[in-house]
């Protein structure tokens, strides 16, 4: 029997490109985002407050995709859903999914851990992808007030060839799991990270 292996979240298996076929604007979408928003999307807790002072600072509008009090906000589409986290300036998460995508789509993210129960029990899912992708310096905590030096400034520089190769030890697994037989763009180095 072999030992099971780490492979990536499906939301990896398609390309931004993919994506963005689906994506649409919101409707509510206007020029107050059109120069850049923060997107937060936190899971079971609301996005900590210190968030208000990097927009003000920033001089950015923000987005909170889990903010019941704001019907549109809080009921994008999916479609939507994958539009704002392509375009963002920003974004602050507590979620797998508000990494991955942010990682997918290379946005600057920051990528915020409470201290409580609630949120660590969603086990090491999160730091297992940021230190695949060396982004570990991306969590902030309580005692930094959820703030990192130059949020916008991060390193993707090897996103691209982590990406493939994750890529193709997945495509490898599910080819030989399903018993069919990896299609030529997959099989070689065809398939484009981005």
């Amino acid at each position: 029997m072999e030992p099971p292996q780490l492979l990536l979240d499906p939301v990896f298996l398609l390309t931004p490109a993919e994506w963005l076929k689906i994506a649409r604007r919101p409707s509510w979408f206007n020029e107050k985002y059109e120069r850049g928003y923060i997107l937060t999307y936190y899971l079971r807790n609301f996005p900590p407050p210190e968030i208000k002072s990097v927009a003000a600072e920033l001089n950015l509008p923000v987005i909170n995709l889990l903010d019941i009090k704001n019907f549109n906000h809080y009921t994008v589409a999916p479609e939507e859903f994958i539009y704002l986290f392509a375009n963002a300036s920003l974004i602050y998460a507590n979620s797998f999914h508000g990494v991955a995508f942010s990682i997918l789509f290379k946005r600057p993210f920051v990528n915020c851990e409470y201290d409580d129960e609630s949120t660590r029990s969603m086990g090491t899912r999160i730091p297992s992808l940021l230190k695949m992708f060396g982004l570990e310096n991306r969590t902030v905590y309580t005692e930094d007030f959820h703030k990192i030096k130059s949020p916008l400034e991060i390193d993707f520089s090897r996103r691209d060839e982590i990406l493939l190769l994750e890529r193709m030890k997945a495509f490898k697994f599910l080819s030989k799991a399903l018993g069919v037989e990896m299609p030529a763009e997959l099989n070689g180095g065809g398939y484009d990270a981005q």
